[in-house]
């Protein structure tokens, strides 16, 4: 079915027009886009944003492909002369369907747009519209279930020995990971005293480098989380003042040492 359909905004009357030979894929296409905030027409994205959601709904039947463009046009005529048309092209019928721009439309789409500029918001607008039809994703989240099973995939991928989409580093990725990371080392807050809680056990440790010993992590993990919130085995750190850790921290055995009482 050959059919010229509007996208309506019911608050003010103003409204787009296409056409399509598959109404309902074209309908889905539309609204998938404004969702996302990724629609190609700024002015319908606008509607959209502003109003709330739009009536997408057909107008007129051609019988023939060949008709649809000349019912489409009409109609959008019919938008424009009232002063309600969203389309940005006034020849977007013609120039879809491959047929090129008269020098009449050209010089008029000129004028149109001739010292006109956009505006520090306009552009940081585009911007955001642009970055989102470019990712979908961007500003959204997957869903727990959805993380699973892109999980499950990669992991049967390697399981099987196909490619995943993110492959693995390679040895030499990770040598040079490695070398990079031993002539530059991560900071360590080593000379800070600092408290540790886990289910209401407290413990102090006179340095970042004495927790992670203790409690058994990665040298760098306390120095990265002390005072976020995020825990490190469980252990919420927060640094403390060094004059309050001197009589407080435990004393640690020495490095290496044993405790013969305990060898049997």
């Amino acid at each position: 079915m050959h059919m010229v359909y509007v996208i309506e905004n019911p608050k003010n009357g103003r409204y787009y027009v296409g056409s399509t030979s598959r109404l309902a894929r074209r309908r889905s296409d539309h609204l998938s886009a404004l969702r996302r905030g990724a629609h190609e027409n700024p002015r319908v994205q606008r509607e959209w944003d502003k109003y709330g959601p739009l009536l997408f709904r057909p107008f007129a039947c051609a019988l023939r492909a060949e008709d649809l463009a000349a019912l489409e046009q009409a109609v959008m005529d019919d938008a424009l002369a009232a002063g309600l048309a969203l389309n940005i092209n006034r020849d977007t019928v013609r120039h879809r369907l491959g047929v090129p721009l008269s020098e009449e439309a050209k010089a008029r789409l000129s004028a149109e747009r001739r010292g006109k500029r956009l505006t520090p918001e306009q552009r940081a607008a585009r911007a955001v519209q642009m970055a989102r039809y470019q990712n979908p994703m961007q500003g959204r989240q997957h869903s727990e279930e959805t993380r699973q099973r892109i999980s499950n995939a990669l992991k049967a991928g390697f399981a099987n020995g196909r490619k995943p989409t993110i492959a693995p580093p390679s040895p030499e990725a990770r040598a040079a990971a490695a070398a990079r990371l031993r002539a530059n080392p991560p900071r360590l807050n080593k000379g800070k005293p600092l408290q540790g809680v886990k289910d209401g056990e407290v413990r102090v440790w006179p340095t970042t480098i004495a927790c992670a010993k203790d409690i058994g992590c990665n040298l760098a993990y306390p120095s990265q989380r002390v005072g976020t919130g995020k825990s490190v085995k469980g252990w919420v750190l927060t640094f403390l003042d060094k004059t309050v850790v001197a009589e407080a921290a435990p004393a640690l055995p020495p490095a290496g040492g044993d405790n013969e009482g305990e060898k049997q």
